[in-house]
C-alpha cells in the first residue's frame, strides 16, 4: 500500500460541486480519474499493480453506500485503485476495491501513521501489520496477499530489486 497525499481536486470537479443537484454519477470523471493518477503515480491506492485510465476505477475510501451526496463528490474520499478482478473467477479471487465493495475500512491509504504500521516479509512478498485492525483489512478485506493474483509475489520481486 502507498501513502497517498491528497492534492488539488479538478476544476471541474470544484464548479460542478456548486451546481443544484449536484451528483457524483453527474460529475466529470474523466478529469477525475486523471488527477487521482498522477497524484498517485499510475499506481493502484492498495495493492500498487499500474494502473491508467482504462485499466482503474474511482474508489470512495468511505463506501458510496452509506455516503452522502456531497460526500461522494468529495475528491478527498477518491482513490484510484485496479480493477482487482480475474475474469472467469466469480469474484473468489477478487482483491482491492473489488474485494472490499462497501465494507468500510480501518486502513486509511491517506494517513501516514496507518501506511507506517505496514510491513513486507522479505521472502514471501507478504503485506502485514501489527495492528490488527489494519491487519484485517489488508489480507482479509483487502485480500492483498492474494496469490492467485500474484500479490506478494511481485511484491517480492519488486522488493528484491531494491536490496
Amino acid at each position: 500500500m502507498i501513502l497517498i497525499k491528497k492534492g488539488r481536486e479538478p476544476e471541474s470537479l470544484t464548479q460542478y460541486r456548486k451546481q443544484p443537484f449536484a451528483y457524483y454519477d453527474g460529475c466529470d470523471k474523466p478529469a477525475i480519474r486523471e488527477r487521482l493518477l498522477t497524484e498517485q503515480g499510475y499506481l493502484c491506492a492498495y495493492c500498487m499493480h499500474r494502473i491508467d485510465e482504462q485499466h482503474m476505477k474511482i474508489e470512495h475510501w468511505k463506501p458510496e453506500a452509506i455516503s452522502s451526496e456531497a460526500e461522494k463528490l468529495d475528491y478527498h474520499n477518491m482513490l484510484a485503485v485496479c480493477t482487482g478482478h480475474l475474469a472467469g473467477e466469480d469474484g473468489k479471487y477478487d482483491t482491492c476495491d473489488s474485494k472490499k465493495g462497501d465494507t468500510e475500512i480501518f486502513v486509511d491509504p491517506r494517513c501516514e501513521q496507518h501506511i507506517e504500521l505496514i510491513a513486507y516479509h522479505s521472502g514471501s512478498g507478504e503485506i502485514y501489520s501489527s495492528d490488527e485492525r489494519i491487519n484485517y483489512d489488508l489480507n482479509i478485506t483487502l485480500n492483498l496477499n492474494c496469490y492467485k493474483q500474484s500479490l506478494p509475489q511481485n511484491r517480492n520481486k519488486a522488493l528484491s530489486r531494491l536490496f
